[in-house]
């Protein structure tokens, strides 16, 4: 079974608040191997009808480890902003990417992963993303990558943490309560 180790939520910047809006949320999940699983958020009434064929409930993309930040970038203007000259370069170069509900981008070679990546730096506005990370998540190695891109951004990393070992049959506690409310 598979472990969420991130997840992203893909929306928009209230113009007098703190916070997101949000259209959808992206999970990574990983164990063997990671994947990028996109999905409507759906929060507010009507806002993703079912029979939309546009929109697919499901998008789950396989990111390359050392590229998941761009892999997921791409992912968000493909199929959550479906910028045109992003998507048409990428179905170019990936044939039937717009469309489908499962893409393998691990195999990419290098030349076309940094025409993909030099298309997404291009795009003035990407949607606010607010990631939360989790013990372990191939994201924070890689974390720095988003500081390329021009979307409004919040970053959440694990600030107190208590998980009991089956294992070991101890728990373990990091972090500090007391001082998250100092922030």
């Amino acid at each position: 079974m598979a472990t969420f180790t991130a997840q992203v939520l893909i929306g928009s910047s209230h113009p007098n608040h703190d916070g997101i809006i949000p259209t959808h949320a992206l999970l990574v999940s990983e164990n063997s191997r990671a994947a990028l699983v996109l999905m409507p958020f759906g929060v507010h009434e009507g806002e993703v009808r079912a029979d939309d064929a546009t929109n697919p409930r499901r998008i789950v993309w396989i990111p390359h480890p050392a590229h998941v930040v761009d892999d997921l970038v791409l992912q968000v203007l493909v199929h959550v902003m479906r910028e045109p000259a992003v998507s048409s370069g990428a179905e170019e170069i990936i044939p039937g990417l717009t469309t489908a509900e499962h893409v393998d981008l691990s195999e990419l070679n290098a030349a076309d992963r940094g025409t993909l990546s030099a298309l997404c730096l291009g795009v003035a506005f990407i949607p606010k993303l607010v990631v939360t990370l989790l013990g372990g998540s191939l994201l924070t190695p890689n974390i720095t990558r988003f500081g390329d891109y021009t979307m409004d951004i919040e970053i959440c990393s694990v600030a107190y943490q208590r998980q009991y070992s089956g294992w070991s049959k101890k728990t373990h506690i990091s972090g500090d309560l007391e001082g998250i409310q100092s922030l």
